[in-house]
């Protein structure tokens, strides 16, 4: 009877031990399934912006076909990938690329940069913290001529997220500079004291951004009101 009941006690332990090296196993393989699946969709955003990033510097623009392929390619990785913040990222720059160096006509530019901050809007959803979804939603509604909420919320979420970063900085400062006149108060003194801290800390980078803005004047009327010139603006 005792031994019985021992025995059934030994095949219930041996049982139990295999279930649990199973439900391991088992977790195994989709921890390994779930790693290819973020290596390839590293590698497909990797691999969009890489192009992208290519014909940016290229004095050829790509053909439309050429374009197409890309976009296909973008869109297809975005299968099972739908809340992926950096694949959503490169979508939105392949039409804003069209937009921005393919089209002409202004029905087309808009179309395409439309779709682009669509994208971009997703990508802050999804990783709201991270800068460059509202970078990218502050520059393409620029280039669309749309200062409006949205770019204003942007451009502050952007001063928030990634002040320091080297890709936002002259972003911010020529975004700021572009939209000044639309800024309320608050959202002035907030980036004012932004020029003052980023040209005592990174002088070079801002003297660079504000002369590619083209506001060199509007810069240094704001930042040496009731001081002396500053470093940026002694340059001048």
């Amino acid at each position: 009877m005792i031994e019985g009941v021992m025995g059934s006690q030994s095949d219930f332990g041996t049982n139990k031990r295999r279930l649990i090296a199973l439900l391991l196993l088992v977790a195994l393989v989709f921890l390994s399934v779930k790693s290819v699946l973020s290596g390839l969709i590293y590698l497909n955003q990797y691999y969009v912006n890489f192009t992208l990033d290519h014909w940016y510097e290229s004095k050829e623009l790509p053909t439309l076909n050429e374009w197409k392929e890309l976009e296909l390619f973008a869109l297809s990785s975005m299968d099972g990938n739908e809340h992926n913040a950096t694949m959503l990222n490169a979508v939105g720059r392949v039409y804003d690329f069209r937009s921005v160096r393919m089209e002409k006509k202004w029905d087309e530019i808009k179309l395409y940069g439309e779709k682009s901050v669509a994208y971009y809007r997703q990508v802050t959803q999804q990783r709201p913290a991270w800068p460059y979804g509202w970078m990218n939603i502050a520059l393409s509604k620029a280039r669309l001529g749309e200062l409006d909420a949205e770019f204003k919320r942007s451009l502050l979420q952007l001063l928030k997220t990634g002040p320091w970063e080297e890709a936002t900085l002259p972003s911010i400062i020529q975004l700021s500079l572009l939209s000044w006149r639309h800024l309320d108060t608050h959202s002035r003194q907030l980036i004012l004291e932004y020029f003052i801290t980023a040209e005592g800390n990174r002088g070079g980078e801002v003297f660079k951004a504000v002369k590619s803005s083209g506001r060199l004047a509007l810069y240094c009327a704001l930042v040496t009101r009731g001081v002396a010139a500053t470093g940026v603006c002694q340059k001048r």
